[in-house]
């Protein structure tokens, strides 16, 4: 059964390495959440950017939000 379902994009504010740089988007993180108000189920789904350096390996990704 699928539920509505809202996604939630969460990205690094700068896409700029400290190395100078441009970070290149490697892959996500998906979490999902489930709602229920009186009689409906939701899907609350958040999709996490991986981005890393080619030039120096630096990895970064936003923070996991707080699914409480």
């Amino acid at each position: 059964m699928q539920f509505p379902r809202t996604v939630i994009h969460h990205e690094p504010d700068n896409t700029q390495c400290a190395c100078g740089c441009q970070l290149q988007r490697i892959g996500e993180d998906v979490s999902e959440k489930l709602d229920y108000t009186p009689g409906v189920f939701t899907v609350e789904q958040h999709v996490r950017g991986k981005w890393a350096c080619r030039q120096c390996e630096t990895l970064i990704q936003a923070p996991a939000p707080n699914l409480q």
